[in-house]
């Protein structure tokens, strides 16, 4: 198709070089771009045919058409005012396709569009798209159509800041629609690394917004380039701080992560940091984790590879892996990889599975372990706050963040009170925009993760519109809304942001961070309308959204949407899932389902069901398999039966001490335990000491005990350091709760935080005993998150807590759901509990 190129080509050179005429722009096409200028358009007229027509034959038909068109002359398409060479394209290939619609051009009585069955306005759409696709892609890494990109950027953004109505809109959806998945993407892992260093910049040069440093709030007196003042945080100079850990890095190589909430500052904090230690290196910004993979099998050296919001590299099946990252490390040239990630994206990957049941985040556990974790704090401590205010007077962007009460300083500055009010005046300013950018909170707010279809917005905004809005709302009502929810803030960010996979591929919405917090605490307890409920039945398909929106049903007993949720979630695999679909269905009274769930979540080691199981089976007389269950759950410390005194065989005793000559520390052990069951505490110490130094874990944390209850603490704490420090769940656990007793909570909490992430019920009681601090602190939301963590793996008393937690701050439905789950469970307490909440109830 030489003459497709030749055609369209000519006419875009020629358009290009009347704008530089015209003083429209200041590019100068030379050879190379007129060249590069009409290979784009050839494929663009390739893409267009391809998708718009069945049958390759008529493909080519729908070339050759296009391809005719563009040689023959039409009007001067920069008339009439000072359009923007993107405007000037649009229009200029709506002119020539027009001709299409004419039916006296063929002779046949029918208009070439009619032929080929597309408007002639549909096929202008696709091909303006396709063709500002082709030269953003080209031109985005360099290259000779890299001004041509650059100019039609300008001209986006210049469309933005004039607000011209629909004008705006209608270019990226051109190029939305148009952005068809590239046929040939495909590309060797040298090619990729070509095209990952040929994007390399300094990193004394690098753009902090192009990294991802949220913009700022504007003031008129600062140019909107201009980033604020940087206000040091603690963490850039502590001894085992950021900066430290990057210069040891910079030696030998190293994978830095900082972990923090949205907008607290992660990104900021990590672009100063390298620019102060390595200014000199090459920095990279992957588009994905293929280019990583390229990359690792011949790291360039002194580079700094940059992984702001670490999960898009890490999620997917052809995610970023250990062995990729390992290869970086390990490069004779020093990499350094430094990320960023949210608290509960880091703290879903490292948890680890409960024995038994599939590990489903073993290739992101293993990239995360690599890393050195730096965590963010959203509140300033008391020495940054000093550093902030003095900032604040020579920043007046500073001075106003510090001076918005009610939001932190980063979020501030990232246009946190704007998010706010675009929100809170949206049911005035425009409803429909108000229904579409609710429903996507309440999503969120409710469960989601992935980002929102347009189809999920679509079927589920009517709900939050009142029978006048919903006659009265225009054709476009959906466009409307859109415009309005992802409408820029101040120049910095948006309470709606599309999501996508490539240059103007929109594949869903996202609502902003910030907002969905705000809205997490306002819209707490608020009905969510029947039609969102049923658009997520209809559009959301990934299991584990499904399994969190499902648990949000359940709680306010909207069974009729949990049940189909959970049904989906366990169908995947998901066994929590299971076990509460078990549940609900034995709340029905559906009990032979109930026990096939429970049965399969039991079988695929969730500790929960096993008690379910065991409580179920025990009341329908199957006592015998109900005791097998029971033992089950009682092993992974799910039930907690009263402890049998140990049962004395003839010659045990000897036959222990005979052993313990030999040097086996685990009768050691076992004869400190005999001896302690007897009252002899002084010869239980002894056994226990001995067992101790021969590296007995079990040893070390009952001398612990047994030292604490005796009054040497600080011996108990010796000997539990060491039996946590061997890196068992259950040692770190109890060492937690021995610092807990003696009112050391910040301490505990460090060591439980090990203890949850060791997997398996341990890390169950290990989120209930963090639950339990944090409601002692009065950090009544972070108990509620740890109590609801542990409750997920089945520990039956982080259920009757939850629910005393959630009857305290007045949500009596889901304290009923909870407490009946707990009784569900076996949990004797809940059913007291349940009971006096019966006596409260209207």
């Amino acid at each position: 198709m030489v003459f497709v190129a030749d055609d369209l080509g000519a006419w875009l050179v020629g358009l290009l070089a009347d704008a530089g005429r015209r003083k429209l722009t200041a590019l100068v096409l030379g050879s190379d771009q007129e060249r590069a200028l009409r290979s784009a358009a050839a494929a663009a007229i390739h893409n267009t045919a391809a998708e718009m027509s069945p049958t390759p034959d008529q493909a080519d038909l729908f070339a050759m058409v296009i391809s005719e068109v563009f040689g023959e002359p039409v009007g001067d398409t920069l008339t009439g005012r000072s359009m923007t060479i993107l405007e000037g394209m649009e229009a200029g290939i709506a002119q020539h396709l027009d001709v299409l619609d004419d039916a006296n051009r063929t002779g046949t009585g029918q208009s070439s569009a009619e032929i080929l069955g597309v408007p002639g306005a549909v096929l202008a759409e696709k091909l303006t798209g396709y063709l500002v696709r082709e030269i953003m892609l080209r031109g985005s890494s360099g290259g000779p159509l890299t001004p041509v990109a650059d100019q039609l950027n300008h001209d986006l953004t210049h469309l933005q800041g004039q607000r011209v109505e629909g004008i705006l809109a209608q270019l990226t959806g051109l190029i939305a629609a148009a952005s068809a998945p590239w046929a040939d993407a495909s590309a060797s892992p040298q090619e990729l690394r070509s095209a990952l260093s040929a994007r390399a910049v300094l990193v004394r040069d690098s753009d902090p917004r192009r990294l991802g440093v949220h913009a700022a709030i504007s003031v008129p007196e600062i140019p909107e380039e201009v980033p604020p003042e940087y206000v040091p945080r603690d963490v850039d100079a502590a001894e085992q701080g950021l900066r430290a850990k990057l210069a040891a890095a910079a030696q030998r190589g190293g994978f830095i992560l900082l972990v923090g909430g949205s907008s607290v500052g992660k990104t900021r904090c990590a672009v100063e940091a390298v620019k102060t230690v390595l200014p000199d290196w090459s920095l990279l910004h992957p588009a994905g984790a293929d280019e990583i993979a390229a990359l690792a099998q011949a790291p360039p050296p002194q580079t700094v590879l940059w992984l702001d919001e670490l999960q898009r590299y890490l999620d997917g099946p052809s995610g970023l892996t250990g062995g990729v990252v390992r290869a970086l490390l390990n490069s004779p040239h020093a990499v350094v990889i430094i990320g960023t990630l949210w608290p509960d994206r880091y703290a879903a990957h490292t948890v680890m599975p409960y024995a038994g049941t599939a590990d489903l985040h073993a290739r992101e556990r293993e990239v995360l372990d690599l890393a050195a974790v730096i965590r963010i704090d959203a509140a300033f401590s008391p020495a940054e706050q000093e550093r902030a205010h003095a900032a604040g007077t020579r920043d007046r962007r500073l001075e106003i963040a510090l001076k918005s009460a009610g939001y932190g300083l980063t979020q501030t500055l990232a246009a946190a009170p704007q998010l706010v009010a675009r929100w809170e005046d949206a049911p005035a300013a425009s409803p429909y925009g108000w229904a579409v950018l609710t429903a996507a909170l309440d999503a969120a707010r409710l469960g989601t993760r992935v980002s929102l279809s347009s189809e999920f917005l679509r079927a589920a905004a009517p709900g939050y519109c009142t029978s006048r809005q919903q006659a009265e709302a225009p054709e476009n009502w959906f466009e409307q809304a859109l415009a309005y929810a992802t409408g820029k803030l101040h120049g910095a960010v948006a309470a709606l942001s599309p999501t996508g996979t490539g240059m103007g591929q929109v594949t869903g919405y996202a609502a902003a961070d910030y907002l969905i917090q705000h809205a997490s605490q306002h819209r707490r307890g608020t009905r969510v309308p029947d039609g969102t409920w049923n658009a997520f039945l209809s559009h959301i398909r990934d299991p584990a959204d499904a399994a969190r929106l499902a648990d949000s049903a359940g709680e306010t007993a909207l069974h009729r949407y949990a049940i189909p949720l959970y049904r989906r979630a366990a169908d995947a695999g998901i066994s929590s899932a299971m076990y509460s679909l078990g549940f609900l269905l034995q709340e029905q009274g559906n009990l032979d389902q109930a026990e096939q769930w429970y049965r399969k979540a039991a079988e695929a080691g969730h500790f929960g069901a096993m008690s379910n199981m065991a409580v179920l089976l025990g009341q329908r007389g199957q006592a015998e398999e109900a005791d097998h269950w029971y033992s089950l759950a009682s092993a992974g410390g799910q039930i907690t039966p009263p402890k049998p005194r140990r049962e004395r065989k003839p010659g045990q005793a000897e036959r222990l001490r005979r052993e313990a000559a030999e040097g086996n520390a685990a009768a050691m052990h076992t004869l400190g335990e005999l001896h302690e069951e007897e009252g002899n505490t002084e010869q239980a110490e002894e056994w226990y000491r001995q067992a101790a130094h021969n590296g007995e874990t079990r040893a070390m944390d009952r001398l612990a005990r047994l030292l604490d209850k005796t009054g040497r603490q600080d011996q108990a704490e010796q000997w539990y350091r060491r039996a946590a420090d061997s890196g068992q769940g259950w040692a770190m656990n109890n060492f937690g709760l021995f610092l807990t007793s003696h009112d050391r909570p910040d301490q505990a909490e460090q060591w439980l935080r090990k203890a949850a992430a060791s997997g398996g019920m341990v890390a169950a009681g290990a989120m209930y005993n963090l639950g339990h601090i944090c409601e002692k602190q009065g950090h009544a939301d972070q108990a509620e998150q740890w109590y609801r963590n542990s409750a997920a793996l089945g520990h039956s008393a982080a259920m009757t807590d939850l629910g005393s937690l959630l009857l305290r701050i007045g949500h009596v439905e889901q304290a009923e759901y909870w407490y009946s789950k707990a009784i569900a469970a076996g949990d004797a307490n809940a059913v007291h509990k349940l009971r006096d909440l019966g006596n409260i109830v209207p």
